[in-house]
């Protein structure tokens, strides 16, 4: 990427695939989920071993 605007655009694109696609969305959510537990289990600690 070169400049802000062409990150702001893939963000954007990416924002727009997981949004037209449910079952992607329910990954994104799920992962969200796994990753927060993890890290409040681990407080706060290295958790990316336990993924």
């Amino acid at each position: 990427m070169d400049n802000l605007e062409q990150l702001q655009d893939r963000i954007r694109n990416k924002i727009t695939e997981i949004n037209n696609n449910a079952g992607l969305l329910q990954n994104v959510i799920n992962g969200v989920k796994r990753r927060t537990q993890i890290c409040l289990q681990e407080r706060g600690a290295h958790f990316q071993h336990l993924l």
